[in-house]
C-alpha cells in the first residue's frame, strides 16, 4: 500500500481505531473511572492520540507494513494505548515510554494544576461571586470568530472560560484532591480532568445557573459542565459550528450530556441521533453566513496541519495556489485556518486572517472557493460561492458534500490540478456559467443549513427562550 491509498485508511479507519482502542483501555485499565467524569475523559484521551505522532506513526507503519522495532510515548496513558493498538491488531513490536517526556509532560500538567489552585484560592478568599444565572462558555475567549457568533445572536448571556469557574470555585476541591487513590504520574490526563471536575462542580453549585451555551460541544470541558448540570436544573445547549466533512462521526459527538443540541438541519439532527439518546436535536441554521451576490475573488481555504491530510494533498493545494496567483494576479484571497501554523509569501495574492476578517467577508467577495479539507467548503455552497474540491479519494466524505459530484452534471470534486485550473479559469470568464453554478448549489444546500443569517438568528433565539 502507498501513502495515497493510506489517505483513505485514514479518513475510514484512524477515528475508529482510536476510538476502539480508548473503549477497551476502559474496560482494562487499572484505572477506577468515576462514572461522572467517564465521557470527558475518553474525550481528552481521544484527542491526545489523535495529536499523539508516535501513535500515528505506529498506524501508519502499521498500514504501510513498515513497522519499526521500537515505538516511544510520551505518557504512560498512551503507552497503554499503544499496547492496546498492537494487540488489538497483532503487531509485533516493542513500545516503549520515553522517561525524559513523561517526566516533562508531567510536570507540565503539575504546573497547570497549581496555576488553577492559585486561581481558586485567590479569588475563593475575595469571594468572587458571580449574581448572573445564563452563561456562554468559551473554549478559548480570545476566539473572535466564535464571539462574533454570540454578538450576533445578541442573547444576554454572560461571556465565560474555565478561568472564571476556577475563579468562583471553593478550597473544597484541595479536601477532595487529597483523597485520591490513583497515580497520578502514570494517570495524568485524569488527573486534569478530575481536577477540573471537582472545581467546576463547586463552581456551578455556587453559581447555580439557568442555561449554558457552547459552541461545537465536542470538548471534554463541554462535556464535564453538562455531566455537572444535569443535578442542578441547568440546561445546556451546544451550537453546531461546522460540517463533519468525512463519514466518521468524532468521538466528542456521541454519547453527549447536553440537553439539547441546535444543529444546520434535520440532515445533521438525524445523523447525530443516533448516536446520542439523551439530546434533543433542533434545527436553526447557521447565522454567520447570508445571502450574497458573490464577487470576482478566488479564495483558498488552507487548512491546519492535521494527519487527516497527506503531503501530497498539501503540495496539490500549494501548488494550485501558485498557477491561480500567477494566472489571476491581485484576484487570489488565501485565508488560514486560526491554527494554520505555515504562510506562503506568495506575491499578488491577498492575506485574510481568520482573527480579523469573518468567513462572510471572504466569501462575499469570492465566486468560487479552492480546498482540500475544511466543512466551509458546505457553508460557501449553501451561499452560492462554488466549491473546488481536490481529493482523489473523495468516497470518505459525507453524504452533503458527495452532493458535489454532480452539480449541473458536473463534478466539483478533481483528482487533479489541470481540470481543476481549468474549471476555474472557465467559470471566471463566463458570469452566466457562475450564476447557474451558484444556483444550482442554494437549492442543493438548503438541505444541509435550512436557515441562515437573520433567519437562523431568529430561530436560536426564539428556541433558546422557549426551550
Amino acid at each position: 500500500m502507498n501513502y495515497n491509498n493510506y489517505s483513505t485508511i485514514l479518513e475510514k479507519k484512524l477515528e475508529k481505531n482510536i476510538e476502539g482502542i480508548v473503549r477497551i483501555f476502559k474496560n482494562k485499565t487499572k484505572l477506577t473511572i468515576n462514572s461522572k467524569i467517564e465521557g470527558a475523559y475518553l474525550r481528552a484521551l481521544s484527542v491526545s492520540a489523535l495529536n499523539s505522532e508516535t501513535l500515528l506513526k505506529l498506524h501508519k507503519d502499521f498500514y504501510l507494513k513498515s513497522i519499526k522495532k521500537n515505538y516511544y510515548f510520551s505518557s504512560y496513558e498512551l503507552f497503554l494505548l499503544g499496547k492496546i493498538f498492537c494487540k488489538k491488531f497483532n503487531i509485533k513490536t516493542n513500545i516503549k515510554i520515553s522517561k525524559i517526556k513523561i517526566v516533562f509532560n508531567f510536570f507540565k500538567s503539575i504546573l497547570k494544576i497549581i496555576y488553577w489552585s492559585i486561581i481558586i484560592k485567590i479569588n475563593f478568599l475575595k469571594k468572587n461571586h458571580k449574581k448572573n444565572k445564563n452563561y456562554f462558555f468559551f473554549i478559548n475567549l480570545k476566539d473572535k470568530s466564535k464571539l462574533e457568533f454570540k454578538n450576533f445572536i445578541n442573547l444576554r448571556f454572560m461571556e465565560i472560560d474555565k478561568i472564571f469557574l476556577f475563579k468562583n470555585s471553593s478550597d473544597n476541591v484541595f479536601k477532595k484532591i487529597m483523597q485520591f487513590k490513583y497515580n497520578i504520574f502514570k494517570y495524568r490526563n485524569y488527573f486534569e480532568i478530575n481536577f477540573k471536575y471537582l472545581a467546576f462542580r463547586e463552581s456551578l453549585l455556587k453559581l447555580s445557573p439557568n442555561k449554558i451555551l457552547f459552541i461545537e460541544g465536542d470538548s471534554a470541558d463541554h462535556e464535564l459542565i453538562s455531566e455537572i448540570s444535569k443535578n442542578l436544573n441547568t440546561k445546556t445547549y451546544s451550537f453546531q459550528w461546522g460540517a463533519f466533512v468525512n463519514r466518521n462521526i468524532k468521538f466528542g459527538f456521541k454519547k453527549m450530556s447536553h440537553n439539547y443540541f441546535l444543529a444546520w438541519s434535520n440532515s445533521y439532527s438525524n445523523i447525530l441521533k443516533k448516536y446520542n439518546k439523551f439530546t434533543k436535536f433542533i434545527s436553526v441554521g447557521s447565522p454567520l453566513i447570508k445571502k450574497i451576490k458573490p464577487r470576482d475573488k478566488i479564495l483558498f481555504l488552507m487548512h491546519p496541519q492535521t494527519s487527516f491530510v497527506s503531503e501530497e494533498e498539501n503540495y496539490q493545494l500549494y501548488d494550485l495556489l501558485k498557477q491561480i496567483s500567477k494566472k489571476f494576479k491581485n484576484k487570489v484571497i488565501v485565508r488560514y485556518h486560526p491554527k494554520s501554523k505555515d504562510r506562503f509569501d506568495l506575491p499578488n495574492t491577498i492575506e485574510h486572517d481568520p482573527n480579523k476578517i469573518s468567513l462572510i467577508k471572504s466569501l462575499e467577495h469570492s465566486f468560487c472557493c479552492v480546498s482540500v479539507r475544511t466543512s466551509s467548503i458546505l457553508e460557501a455552497a449553501r451561499i452560492g460561492v462554488i466549491p473546488v474540491l481536490l481529493r482523489k479519494n473523495y468516497k470518505v466524505y459525507e453524504d452533503n458534500i458527495l452532493l458535489l459530484k454532480n452539480i449541473n452534471s458536473s463534478s466539483l470534486i478533481f483528482d487533479d490540478n489541470i481540470n481543476a485550473l481549468q474549471f476555474i479559469t472557465k467559470l471566471s470568464n463566463n458570469k452566466t456559467l457562475r450564476n447557474k453554478f451558484s444556483k444550482s448549489l442554494i437549492t442543493k444546500y438548503v438541505y444541509a443549513i435550512k436557515f441562515i443569517g437573520n433567519r437562523s438568528k431568529h430561530q436560536i433565539r426564539r428556541k433558546i427562550q422557549l426551550l
